[in-house]
């Protein structure tokens, strides 16, 4: 009886503050981290409650691509794809080498069926060896990028084809870091690389009437901070309203969307008769504070949260719903689409070739 009340209250509120994704010439892009997803190791905070999927699942439906991170093993993921239904597919990346600094993690687009379509292209960015991150980085050295130590969490990219139009993805979950020192200084370059790298793949995607989209969990640590100037500076769109902190707490700025396309063919626009962009602020919605005293004794049944006080407890709760949904919010923004223009484009240039 719990999950169908929150279900239908979730179902409510997500639809008062995201737009119907039935419009054709639209296309709903989302990014959402989801902590430690189906980790063997949960630190303590013991398993997700099985209404979780459910609630998860729910959030998921409401957009058409989304870009998902920190999802570990797939036997959960399962569970949600069959919530969802036939009508969406999903594609992965291989968990992540621990050798190479990872901690099993994968890079996922889940996308829905009925309007984005996988075009059987999809694959871990490497850098070349000139290029490879230096195990200099964890000694302190300055020059942190040079021969040999590649991404531990490789970004991942992949094409997809929506009604006549090709577009091209990137999901990235940098290394997280301090605000200052190495930390930052690696963070930096691993993004100034893939940013570079997909600004000119998105440069040669235009001339093709095709476009380029970043999402993923950039660890940006404050809104004028490098990373977004960075993306900006080569000449990617990065929506004001996410320009915003995007985790539970809100003191953090760490996920993004950001395009690099030509209008005419794919825009995003700041104003509209409903928001086209927005940060979802899920216990706002579902496992609030005044939820806290029914799942007191879930909580206290894992093993950090056994044997605490009532007033300790309390704050445990705040702690364990981030492992039972997520540390960070959904990030989602909407665009247009132009097919019309392009396909008569196309036409006109098959005409001029005869």
């Amino acid at each position: 009886m719990r999950a169908v009340r929150t279900l239908k209250g979730l179902r409510a509120r997500l639809e008062a503050v995201i737009p119907s994704k039935e419009a054709q010439n639209t296309l709903l892009f989302a990014t959402w981290n989801l902590r430690d997803f189906d980790r063997a190791d949960r630190r303590g905070y013991g398993p997700r409650l099985d209404e979780m999927l459910f609630y998860i699942a729910e959030v998921l439906s409401k957009f058409d691509f989304v870009a998902v991170q920190e999802v570990h093993q797939l036997n959960e993921w399962l569970e949600i794809m069959e919530i969802l239904g036939s009508d969406y597919g999903y594609i992965c990346s291989e968990s992540e080498d621990e050798i190479l600094g990872g901690s099993g993690q994968r890079m996922m687009f889940l996308f829905d069926r009925r309007k984005v379509q996988f075009v059987n292209s999809a694959g871990e960015i490497a850098l070349p060896n000139t290029l490879g991150l230096s195990e200099a980085a964890e000694h302190g050295a300055r020059d942190l990028l040079s021969k040999g130590k590649q991404f531990s969490r490789p970004p991942y990219a992949a094409h997809f084809f929506t009604q006549g139009l090709r577009f091209s993805t990137c999901t990235a979950h940098f290394n997280y870091g301090a605000e200052i020192g190495d930390k930052l200084r690696q963070r930096m370059q691993e993004m100034k690389q893939v940013i570079g790298y997909f600004s000119q793949r998105a440069d040669r995607a235009l001339k093709e009437k095709s476009a380029m989209i970043l999402l993923g969990d950039f660890n940006i640590v404050y809104p004028g901070h490098q990373v977004i100037q960075l993306l900006e500076d080569e000449g990617f769109v990065v929506p004001e309203v996410l320009k915003t902190r995007s985790n539970y707490r809100q003191n953090k700025f760490y996920d993004q969307i950001a395009f690099k396309t030509d209008p005419a063919v794919i825009a995003y626009r700041e104003e509209g008769k409903e928001p086209n962009a927005g940060v979802v602020k899920l216990f706002e919605m579902i496992l609030t504070e005044a939820d806290a005293e029914a799942y007191m004794p879930d909580a206290a049944e894992t093993p950090n949260g056994a044997r605490k006080s009532d007033p300790a407890l309390c704050s445990y709760y705040r702690d364990w719903k981030t492992y039972q949904l997520s540390d960070h919010c959904p990030v989602w923004a909407r665009v247009e689409i132009n097919t019309a223009k392009t396909y008569f484009e196309d036409l006109e240039d098959q005409l001029r070739q005869e």
